[in-house]
């Protein structure tokens, strides 16, 4: 937050504009492999040529999922939604805090 406040953003905007994510220092690649999109953004790795060491379920899978992520923030969430809607995922797929601020997002644009 303090980094977008430097850009000259006034509080009043941070807060209308910037979705926070749950719990202390979350970032986005760590919440979107909790909560249920890891077999997706698994596929988006390995399109991308990633190889990743670990297993589902081995410990430090998730964190090694992340690592590669963080590498590529907008190109990997791109990559997330055309895996989505490749795949025909319905809103199910989707967690809820995303499915709130998309339909937050599309009822003020119409």
């Amino acid at each position: 937050m303090e980094q977008i406040h430097k850009r000259g953003l006034s509080t009043q905007e941070i807060e209308s504009l910037v979705l926070k994510l749950p719990g202390a220092g979350v970032r986005l690649e760590e919440f979107l492999v909790r909560n249920g999109l890891a077999p997706e953004l698994r596929r988006v790795l390995a399109s991308k040529g990633v190889r990743l060491i670990k297993q589902q379920g081995e410990e430090g899978c998730e964190e090694e999922m992340v690592e590669h992520l963080r590498r590529d923030k907008t190109g990997y969430a791109l990559a997330l939604v055309n895996e989505l809607r490749e795949s025909g995922a319905d809103e199910s797929r989707v967690p809820e805090l995303f499915r709130s601020l998309i339909s937050q997002i599309t009822q003020r644009t119409i």
